[in-house]
């Protein structure tokens, strides 16, 4: 679960912008995304709620405006925000007792006290 919070996390920027940066909910999600010449997809959750949106051309006909491959993106985010009020936290998932939380920075893949959260089998 908290790896799939990857996509949405500005420490993974390197040679290119982790795919679903700038298009979180307010909640907190875990999600994979993918895009074609002619499609967009995008599934995700939380503890509440799956999600899954796809926009595109079921006969491979190319999406020429880079707006149509936002399309499930942005409906992704304005999903799961009409699922929450907009001061709600929403839920997401308690590492458990199995798990040690180390903070790591996903370039490198060495300990970093600033790094991304992830999450350890002990």
């Amino acid at each position: 679960n908290q790896m799939l919070r990857a996509p949405f996390d500005i420490r993974n920027q390197g040679y290119t912008s982790p795919s679903l940066l700038g298009f979180e909910p307010r909640v907190i999600t875990g999600a994979k995304s993918g895009t074609s010449l002619w499609d967009s997809w995008i599934s995700g959750f939380n503890p509440d709620y799956s999600v899954s949106i796809w926009n595109g051309y079921d006969e491979n006909k190319k999406m020429n405006a880079s707006s149509l491959r936002r399309v499930s993106r942005l409906v992704y985010r304005d999903v799961f925000n009409m699922l929450y009020s907009s001061n709600e936290v929403g839920p997401w998932y308690s590492k458990s007792d199995g798990l040690m939380e180390v903070r790591i920075d996903p370039k490198s893949g060495l300990p970093d006290p600033d790094g991304s959260v992830y999450w350890f089998k002990k």
